[in-house]
């Protein structure tokens, strides 16, 4: 009987330590495989790290380029923008003047003094304006070749009456809301103090002489754009004045 137990224990312990011998391999080979897919994907990781070329650093030119590239297209978004308050002051300024037209006692008064400072102010900046032309043409008769200094000074007449800050802003496709140079607005503030006056001032400064520069005969063109320029300014005066159709 004792011999039976002790074989029965025996063959009980045999067992025991084969189950834990395959436990131990079964362990072993997860081990294994856990350690051979991390090993492809850190594999991987360096492949693509390698595969991966570095960047290439810009050339001073190509920097100055792309520099460039990013000036110009703020400077597009800043004109865009800038017409797009100008087209809303434009439009509000159209709706005040209606305001204004049917509610002529909404209409502020205005001063004789004021009137006066303005028309001298506006008759100083034309006087300034008509000693710019006579130097212009002064310069072209100087400058121009003997045989057509004639053509060349009013030519220079022409091009100095539309780059005159007095009136450079209404000659402009686009009108403007609120002139930049100051002897604009000042112009803009007669014509609505005072159209006619306005018009006879820039009449005796500055399209009469350039009219006077031009000789006798010929230059036909010319005198076509004089008319040209002064119907525009003259129009675009009246758009800004509540009685402009009696003007």
């Amino acid at each position: 009987v004792k011999a039976l137990e002790g074989r029965r224990r025996a063959s009980k312990h045999v067992g025991a330590e084969g189950e834990g011998e395959d436990c131990d391999e079964e362990t072993t080979g997860g081990g294994g495989a856990g350690d051979g897919a991390a090993d492809g994907h850190a594999s991987d990781v360096d492949t693509e790290m390698t595969s991966t070329p570095p960047r290439k650093k810009a050339s001073p030119e190509e920097a100055a380029a792309a520099a460039m590239k990013r000036s110009m297209a703020q400077r597009n978004n800043n004109h865009k923008v800038l017409q797009r308050l100008n087209a809303e002051i434009l439009s509000h300024q159209v709706n005040v003047r209606q305001v204004l037209q049917s509610n002529r006692q909404l209409i502020p008064l205005v001063t004789g003094e004021s009137k006066q400072k303005i028309s001298r102010l506006l008759h100083d900046y034309a006087q300034e304006a008509r000693i710019e032309l006579e130097g212009a043409v002064g310069a072209a008769l100087l400058e121009g070749p003997g045989d057509d200094s004639d053509g060349a000074a009013a030519a220079a007449m022409i091009t100095a009456i539309k780059d005159l800050a007095l009136i450079y802003p209404f000659l402009q496709k686009q009108s403007l809301a609120i002139p930049v140079s100051v002897k604009s607005r000042v112009l803009k503030m007669a014509a609505l103090y005072d159209l006619p006056l306005t018009m006879t001032t820039l009449e005796d400064e500055v399209f009469g002489p350039a009219y006077a520069s031009l000789p006798a005969e010929g230059f036909g063109d010319a005198r076509q754009e004089i008319d040209r320029i002064r119907a525009k300014v003259r129009e675009e005066l009246s758009n800004n004045v509540a009685e402009a159709a009696t003007t």
